[in-house]
């Protein structure tokens, strides 16, 4: 039997001078042997990309970022959905699916 681990903390983003009306929003999705297919709502597709391979210590490689047309301004699209879609991919990695 396995044992539970628990995780506690905080992770904070920083002031918001504003409020973006698209939300943050990712799915993730294990495709072949230790690939992923992953939609983000980003305009920084590599970051998310270098992200997720970080948190799940792939190559990015094996990481295929697809990006639906979306709007833009104030940079809320640009380092914020890493972090949701680093999330995303390890929780994904942990159940097998998306």
């Amino acid at each position: 039997k396995g044992s539970l681990t628990s995780v506690q903390g905080e992770f904070e983003i920083g002031s918001q001078y504003h409020f973006h009306m698209e939300t943050q929003s990712c799915i993730v999705r294990p495709i072949e042997e230790g690939q992923f297919e992953v939609f983000s709502a980003t305009q920084h597709m590599d970051g998310v990309q270098k992200s997720i391979a970080m948190a799940l210590g792939i190559n990015m490689n094996k990481i295929n970022v697809s990006v639906r047309r979306l709007g833009g301004a104030y940079g809320g699209k640009i380092n914020q959905p890493h972090f949701i879609a680093a999330a995303c991919a390890v929780a994904a990695n942990k159940v097998k699916r998306s």
